[in-house]
């Protein structure tokens, strides 16, 4: 099972369980990763697409 299927199956999970924050999380990254070309949707490109996103958020928590 590929990362991008494993998140997806989380998503579904956290949307039956209630939890909205997960669920959210989850919908902004599988967004992020689907912006891009499918022959580029590699283990190896989604987890930089993770990374770049949480570097993003710690620079925006830096500058608060």
């Amino acid at each position: 099972m590929s990362i991008l299927e494993q998140i997806k199956k989380d998503q579904i999970a956290s949307r039956l369980n209630k939890d909205s924050l997960k669920s959210s999380l989850l919908t902004t990254v599988i967004g992020e990763i689907e912006r891009t070309d499918k022959s580029k949707q590699s283990d190896e490109h989604i987890l930089s697409v993770i990374k770049k996103m949480i570097k993003d958020i710690d620079t925006t928590v830096q500058y608060k």
